[in-house]
């Protein structure tokens, strides 16, 4: 059915499904076309079934076709009518992948069974039924083709049949001769049909012939008679006839077979006879001596009679097996009727066919019939050149020509399989080879009773068998072949058009001046046009390339190969937009070397190259970050020791000195240094966190607050905080100093002043954003926006504001950290920023962090406790010296013992000396061979439960601690001060009491 037609049953579906009864849809099939189709004189029927096969609705012309009435069938599967043979396992094959393909599936057969369980051969004409862009059922016509079928397969008779078939007219002239005639004559059907067929005849049997045409003429239903034909040899054949004649057309139907060679046997039977006859009356006189001779030639009477009947049997066998030939359409069944003959009618105890497998040279056997026992699983034949293959079948394979064993018991051809042969009453046996095409490709093999069963005549009838079904083979292997030729064809054109109609990539065909021949519609959807028809008039180098001489260069660059691959050029859209595509393309010639199309493949990288350059990005701040990590972490140790022993320092001047006013100005710039270090971990997504469940509309609550004494009043500040939204997990100092930075930042770019908007907003990242974003994952977020009216940026600077130390302000107002702690801390929180800004029309930044499903969580307010020192003994685990000794002087200075280890692997012999004193280990994360957690594990194998503090300057060191933390360990952030390592210390152990 046309897609159109289709289309136009989908509301009739629609009805159906509805629960519509037939009589409301009654009106549908008005359409002349459906009558036409559905009512027509045709046996021919129109079905709707579901999905599941059930059917739908069955128009009323399914009675005439499958004897039953409609509703007999509503609601009943669809193979209900099915005939059982293994061809309905196709049926439901092809059903299947058109429901599940969408697309219509070619026209195709099968067997049915009418209501009565006569059979019929029905044509399916089917398509898809799709209701809002679903498949939902099956439609189509079923066509009764039997008598189309029958037909077909009579012709193929009267053309393959090795007998004489003929039709005559009453006037004396053949009007159709089937091949057969020509084989055996040797006249052509035109010299035949040319001259009456009397003129063929012998004159003795002229008279006999034309008196038994008379009888069919003048009512007779059919005859049977004999005469003689002359052939092109100027000899004449024996027919033996079968007439059957057709008065209202004064047409003869008849069916002749040779029986030259059954008459010449006939006649030297009547010959040997006659003589017998002679002999005896000659002999009369002696009587005793004319006995034994009367008894010899009884004898070969009877031998001749024997080898007649024999010989009538091979013919009866021939003709059997030929008329198998033309009903059979595959060798297995044409294989096992030819055995099955052979036994039945040729008196052979055995029959069998072997095909040879010419990888191994072993005979397979395909078919038999007679067979006792095991005989043929036992027998084994391969032509390797062993005792095995001398047989009469390996013999026939091996040489390409009969091969006869009249006496199995002595013959010494057959010595592997004597016995068994024997056992089983095998006396004689024959292969006859098979070929195709001129290759053997099996043998026919026959076995007999007796001894010397086969002689000279029946050996040329049973080659004349084996070259029937050898020619049989051929024509199978031909029809096959081409068969699979023409279905190749098919699939080959369905898979181009499938390929060129469904490609993601865009393919088209064009002339050499660039006019469009063919486009796909992935193609027509790349460049933006709504239609085919809209595309295919359009110039490509005028209205598709950005740039037309991009055309002719690449005609002129790979005129000599004829083709090229992956040129990358500027395309344009309808809309105007430039895209890069990758063009793969080969240039078609004539004969004569003419261009005449160009074919081309058309790969859309814009998104591609825009992916890249995010992934380059990317790399950058990852090096950035990298390098900036690095460069903080050793810079930590050394503002640790620089602020610790300015603090311990501090503590032992008087504070009315100017020295201690110097150690002062050192605490504040290195506590400053430590900032800006904090600043590059928060950009390398280092800095330590405490994440908590917070309420981003009351983070920026708060930091509203006060943000108008930073931003000043000639900015006016606004905010646009969507009510419930979700919450989010956060570090609120991070949130506050992300907020902070994005504002002070919008700030200086509102010198003249201007507005400042803070919205949050709900938001969802889908997987088509993240396919253009690798970066980003898909799922809930909270927007978090800052937006001002300041000057903007251009894009070279858009592509670096993210950078540390790069700065737009003049020397000295700015470190270039502000922006790239934004970036750090929201990357480091699983967000990702966007940046909308042109000049001269502000910026505006887009924050997105991961929504939380958990309410707010209350700040917990730090107790303030004294600062106390303790008699315990603490063991410290520090590679860099200066801490060390720093953190050793203020522990001693508050009473501790302290132990000090350069390693890890110092502080476990330390620790395994003095393990039942030890009330706190002190370990930095990193150090040289044996790390702190290392270090940690070894010591709780020893003794378990030790209060341990981990110095860390790097948050991503945290998920290794992870384990560690739930045992009872606890963090201190690099670098610390005198106080905070003191607190920190005291803490712990005054936990451990409680």
């Amino acid at each position: 059915m046309a897609d159109a037609e289709a289309k136009a049953l989908s509301p009739f579906w629609e009805a159906l499904a509805g629960g519509k009864t037939r009589a409301d849809l009654a009106s549908f099939l008005r359409d002349a076309r459906y009558r036409l189709l559905v009512d027509s004189g045709e046996k021919i029927f129109f079905y709707v079934h579901d999905r599941r096969g059930s059917f739908r609705y069955l128009s009323s012309s399914v009675q005439s076709v499958l004897g039953y009435d409609p509703g007999e069938l509503l609601g009943q599967p669809y193979d209900l009518f099915l005939a059982g043979d293994p061809s309905d396992a196709a049926v439901r094959e092809r059903k299947e992948t058109a429901l599940q393909s969408g697309n219509r599936a070619p026209a195709y057969t099968a067997t049915a069974r009418r209501k009565d369980s006569s059979r019929i051969v029905l044509e399916l004409i089917e398509s898809p039924l799709v209701q809002q862009g679903k498949v939902v059922g099956m439609q189509g016509f079923a066509r009764d083709i039997t008598e189309h079928k029958i037909r077909e397969d009579l012709h193929l008779f009267f053309f393959c049949s090795l007998d004489l078939l003929c039709i005559a007219g009453f006037d004396g002239y053949f009007k159709r001769l089937n091949p057969a005639w020509e084989k055996t004559l040797g006249f052509t059907e035109q010299e035949l049909l040319a001259r009456p067929y009397l003129d063929f005849v012998h004159p003795d049997d002229r008279a006999a012939t034309l008196a038994e045409a008379q009888k069919l003429t003048t009512g007779a239903e059919t005859v049977a008679f004999e005469n003689r034909y002359l052939c092109r040899d100027s000899s004449y054949k024996w027919l033996s006839w079968s007439v059957h004649p057709l008065p209202s057309q004064q047409l003869l139907y008849a069916v002749a077979r040779d029986i030259t060679g059954r008459k010449h046997a006939d006649e030297e039977l009547r010959k040997a006879h006659n003589e017998l006859e002679l002999r005896v009356q000659e002999r009369t006189a002696d009587l005793a001596f004319t006995n034994e001779i009367l008894l010899a030639e009884i004898s070969q009477r009877i031998q001749a009679e024997q080898k007649t009947s024999r010989l009538n049997r091979v013919y009866s066998v021939l003709s059997e097996i030929n008329q198998t030939i033309v009903r059979a359409h595959d060798p297995k069944t044409l294989f096992a009727e030819a055995c099955r003959i052979a036994v039945e009618h040729g008196d052979f105890r055995m029959a069998w066919i072997g095909l040879l497998d010419e990888a191994d040279g072993a005979v397979q056997p395909s078919a038999w019939a007679g067979a006792q026992g095991s005989y043929l699983e036992k027998i084994r034949i391969r032509l390797d050149g062993g005792p095995e293959s001398q047989g009469p079948t390996g013999t026939a394979l091996r040489e390409g020509r009969h091969f006869i064993c009249n006496d199995i018991e002595h013959d010494p051809c057959m010595g592997p399989w004597r016995e068994l042969a024997l056992q089983h009453g095998y006396r004689s046996s024959a292969a006859f080879p098979l070929k195709v095409n001129g290759r053997v490709v099996g043998a026919f093999n026959l076995y007999a009773g007796e001894p010397e069963h086969f002689d000279d005549d029946e050996i040329r009838l049973l080659d004349e068998l084996a070259a029937d079904i050898s020619f049989s083979l051929e024509s199978i292997a031909q029809r096959e072949h081409r068969e699979q030729a023409e279905e190749a064809l098919r699939a080959s054109e369905a898979r181009y058009r499938e390929l060129f109609e469904n490609s993601t990539l865009g393919i088209f065909r064009s002339s050499p001046e660039g006019a469009f021949l063919d486009v796909n519609p992935a193609l027509v959807a790349m460049l933006g046009y709504a239609s085919k028809e809209e595309l295919l008039p359009l110039s490509i180098p005028n209205d598709v390339y950005a740039d037309p001489a991009d055309r002719e260069r690449l005609f002129k660059r790979y005129a000599e190969t004829g083709r090229f691959a992956g040129a990358e050029v500027q395309w344009k859209r309808k809309d105007g937009k430039l895209i890069s595509v990758l063009l793969s393309a080969r240039m078609v010639r004539d004969p004569g070397g003419q261009l005449t199309a160009l074919e081309c493949f058309v790969e859309d990288v814009t998104e591609r190259r825009a992916l890249q350059k995010q992934f380059q990005a990317a790399q950058k701040f990852e090096a950035i970050g990298h390098l900036a990590s690095g460069i903080a972490h050793d810079f930590n140790n050394v503002l640790g020791a620089i602020l610790g022993w300015a603090e311990l320092s501090e503590t032992l001047v008087p504070a009315e000195s100017k020295l201690h006013k110097n150690l002062q100005v050192i605490i504040e710039q290195a506590q400053r240094a430590s900032g800006l270090t904090r600043q590059l971990l928060a950009f390398a997504r280092r800095q330590h966190m405490e994440p908590r469940v917070i309420s981003l509309n009351a983070s920026v609550e708060e930091v509203a607050g006060f943000l108008g004494k930073v931003i000043g009043r000639d900015i006016e500040l606004r905010t646009a905080l969507a009510p419930g939204v979700a919450s989010v997990r956060a570090d609120p100092t991070h949130i506050e100093q992300v907020l902070m930075n994005l504002c002070v930042n919008a700030r200086d770019a509102m010198p003249r002043g201007g507005k400042l908007v803070i919205a949050t907003r709900s938001a969802v990242v889908d997987e088509d954003y993240c396919r253009n974003h690798p970066y980003v994952q898909p799922g809930d977020y909270v927007q978090l926006s800052v937006a001002d009216t300041g000057v903007g940026m251009d894009a070279a600077t858009r592509e670096r504001i993210f950078e540390p130390f790069f700065s737009t302000k003049e020397v000295g107002k700015g470190t270039g950290l502000g922006l790239a702690t934004v970036y750090g801390m929201v990357k480091q929180h699983g967000g990702f920023i966007e940046v909308y800004s042109e000049v001269g029309q502000g910026a505006t930044f887009h924050l997105y962090f991961p929504a939380s499903a958990k309410a707010p969580e209350k700040e917990k307010k730090a107790e303030i406790t004294p600062l106390r020192g303790g008699t315990e003994t603490i063991l410290i685990a520090e590679d860099n010296e200066d801490l060390a000794a720093l953190a050793r002087e203020a522990l001693e200075g508050m009473g501790y013992t302290v132990l000090c280890a350069r390693d890890g692997e110092e502080a476990v012999r330390l620790f395994e000396a003095h393990r039942d004193r030890i009330d706190l280990l002190l370990l930095d994360v990193v150090m040289p061979g044996l790390s702190g957690p290392a270090a940690y594990s070894e010591m709780c194998a020893m003794r378990t439960g030790v209060p341990t503090l981990f110095a860390s300057g790097h948050s991503y060191e945290a998920p290794a601690l992870g384990s560690l933390v739930e045992r009872g360990a606890e963090l201190l952030q690099k670098p610390y001060s005198t106080k905070a390592l003191l607190f920190k210390v005291r803490e712990v152990l005054d936990r451990r009491r409680r």
